[in-house]
């Protein structure tokens, strides 16, 4: 049985000999870009999309499920003075030297004839291209080529993605680079699974009406706090991904485990291997610097050393961090972010619902009762024997804040619906994870 690996660098065509994890080894090896490659067959094509049902996406051409490897970025050269410049950006140049006084603004192709159209000042900048890979959000790229090391690029993509429009705004986008400055300054205190793929730079566009604006984030393909090892990153929703899985193979999720226990897959494995980072590292971030991040299966990966067994916790996508000021107050730390995704106790009523909106629904719903499924699907063990076991290792975690989702008998969660917004909460019994 055979499976086509499509990812960068890697168009051959590789025979399954027994798992998946022969499959990604076979793109392993001490050379840098097998890495890279391992992780975009997973990124893009072991991915069965949300769950949630909203699966527009971007054009065909521009897809991570396209057979295409790469498509060609639109690269604007703006004067220095037209663009707001956050930290060190990548070069991305075509060319050996760079003009002075230019820096590079990235669009996405769909939406650059509108920007263009929208801010006269843009029409005649001179342009460039350079190859990028899609991956699974639709309007985050990778760029592999050049003199750089791998990194992602965030763009401005003013259309829906499932039911969201995914426009890069200035609040928007320093939302990401503060975020991702503040997890910098704490990673002294993580705990040894904890991971973070940083948003070190951007560039933003204001132009002519600040209102219609638009930004790009550069975000670093290796996780931080930097390790010395080169481990496999795995994208969480390829662990239970039927996508690109040939029929009668086992989910990533088993092989995977059975590797990081030397061939072990029994329940408490599944809890102590890859259940319980996820839930601790969670427990940290939003006790302990009253960070609320959006974990579920597409922001949050795994990266695991195959040769050590050694798993982190790697969250991305920073901006839709949530900052929870009741608890950054009571830690004495500071609130000194703009006002984007901010719960602040004198002026929010929705600090409650938004912590079980981000537990119970994104990291519940969208990963931890997905990963259960799969699991007990594969191996043979009940689902009710699964999920209960979770919940009990969650709860004992959570034992010593009791009063963080003030409800226990009660979670919040969106209605499948477009448009919704933090006054669209639907209220539901039973949270299964708590």
């Amino acid at each position: 049985m055979e499976i086509t690996c499509l990812a960068a660098g890697f168009d051959g065509t590789h025979v399954m000999t027994g798992t998946w994890l022969d499959t990604i080894k076979a793109l392993r090896g001490p050379d840098r870009q097998n890495l890279v490659d391992a992780y975009v067959f997973l990124e893009r094509y072991c991915n069965d999309g949300s769950i949630s049902g909203f699966d527009r996406t971007v054009p065909e051409r521009y897809s991570p499920f396209t057979k295409k490897a790469t498509f060609e970025l639109p690269i604007l050269e703006l004067d220095r003075y037209r663009l707001i410049q956050i930290g060190e950006i990548p070069y991305l140049w075509a060319r050996d030297t760079l003009l002075a006084g230019k820096l590079p603004m990235p669009i996405h192709p769909v939406s650059e004839n509108d920007l263009i159209s929208s801010h006269p000042a843009l029409g005649g900048v001179s342009q460039f291209t350079i190859p990028v890979i899609p991956t699974s959000s639709g309007r985050t790229v990778m760029h592999t080529s050049g003199r750089e090391t791998p990194h992602f690029i965030k763009l401005h993509y003013p259309y829906e993605i499932g039911r969201f429009g995914r426009e890069l705004k200035l609040h928007k986008w320093l939302s990401g680079l503060e975020n991702s400055r503040e997890l910098r300054q704490h990673e002294v205190e993580f705990p040894r699974g904890l991971a973070y793929l940083d948003e070190h730079s951007g560039v933003y566009y204001e132009g002519e009406h600040p209102i219609g604006g638009f930004g790009a984030i550069f975000r670093d393909f290796r996780p931080r706090p930097p390790r010395n090892n080169s481990p496999l990153l795995v994208p969480t929703f390829s662990l239970y991904a039927e996508r690109g899985r040939p029929s009668g193979y086992r989910p990533l999720l088993v092989d995977l485990l059975e590797v990081l226990t030397k061939g072990r897959a029994r329940l408490d494995d599944f809890l102590q291997v890859l259940i319980r980072p996820v839930l601790e590292c969670y427990r940290f971030l939003t006790l302990d610097l009253g960070l609320i991040p959006e974990a579920h299966s597409q922001n949050t990966l795994l990266e695991c050393d195959l040769e050590s067994c050694v798993v982190r916790v790697v969250f991305r996508d920073l901006g839709d961090i949530f900052k929870d000021y009741s608890i950054r107050c009571a830690r004495r730390l500071h609130t000194s972010f703009c006002s984007y995704k901010c719960l602040d106790p004198r002026q929010d009523a929705d600090i409650f619902q938004r912590r079980s909106f981000a537990f119970d629904f994104k990291l519940g719903y969208y990963l931890l009762e997905p990963m259960c499924r799969c699991f007990a699907d594969a191996t043979g063990v009940a689902v009710n024997n699964v999920i209960p076991a979770v919940r009990e290792l969650s709860v004992s975690l959570w034992k010593d804040a009791d009063d963080y989702f003030e409800d226990s008998a009660h979670w919040y969660c969106y209605p499948p619906e477009r448009g919704v917004n933090r006054d669209s909460y639907e209220r539901r019994s039973k949270p299964l994870f708590r």
